[in-house]
């Protein structure tokens, strides 16, 4: 049975290996083409100075909402020597890293070795090839969209807060939209099939709708799950289907 879960609540669960619990969910890498989660990112050790690994989804058997864990059908040992999150860099931190290779530091002073004089250093001049096409063109990191602003037809309104996915296939189906930068407090849902892109260095989500539908659409309630009737009033709203067929 197809299952609604915000990803604000699964942050945090742990694993169910077939051996032992291990490690915590932080975020999900997804794909921004069909919105599905390519990468749970679990981090494994320390919550601050643990190392992040990725989690296909086909991986996960169930979620146990009520021990906060993911049961997955692999041993502690093969969840620890799963690739490292830094192996499969999303779009934006792939274009970060290279914008970062032609930044040349301004020169600074080191200290000699009578450690009582210091002298100015050169900046580097080094050449540098032309930033590189990214292995992962749309792969997309949850945390950063996190906050990304809504480009609507006729300008802003709200900003991405959340995302709820369906399981078992773990496709993003609504993302949640706080529009309290314009009206206090309210909360809506838009269907990625509204999306029309993503915009990492202008931190924009664009959907092909109106800053009024947005604004009057029906308000998400958090607090209780979503609906047939939710999702038939939703797409009712809009005038649009929030899933294919």
């Amino acid at each position: 049975m197809n299952q609604l879960r915000r990803l604000r609540e699964l942050t945090g669960y742990s694993l169910l290996a077939e051996d032992g619990i291990i490690g915590n969910v932080v975020k999900v890498y997804f794909d921004d083409q069909d919105w599905g989660v390519r990468y749970f990112v679990v981090r494994m050790g320390s919550w601050v100075f643990g190392r992040e690994v990725l989690l296909p989804p086909a991986t996960v058997r169930e979620t146990l909402a009520d021990a906060h864990c993911l049961d997955v059908a692999l041993s502690c040992r093969q969840i620890e020597s799963a690739p490292l999150a830094e192996t499969r860099p999303p779009v934006s931190a792939h274009y970060e890293q290279q914008y970062e290779r032609f930044v040349s530091s301004p020169p600074y002073r080191v200290a000699t070795p009578d450690w009582g004089l210091f002298q100015p250093r050169e900046a580097a001049t080094e050449h540098l090839d032309a930033p590189v096409k990214p292995a992962h063109p749309h792969l997309r990191d949850s945390a950063e969209l996190k906050g990304y602003h809504i480009h609507a037809q006729d300008g802003d309104i709200g900003h991405v807060e959340d995302f709820i996915l369906e399981e078992p296939d773990w496709k993003i189906r609504f993302l949640e939209v706080a529009t309290r930068n314009w009206l206090p407090g309210k909360h809506v849902l838009i269907a990625p099939m509204w999306i029309l892109g993503v915009d990492w260095g202008f931190r924009h989500v664009t959907v092909d709708l109106s800053r009024e539908s947005i604004r009057t659409a029906p308000p998400y309630d958090r607090n209780r799950a979503i609906s047939p009737a939710d999702q038939a009033a939703l797409d009712a709203h809009y005038g649009k289907r929030s899933v294919d067929g």
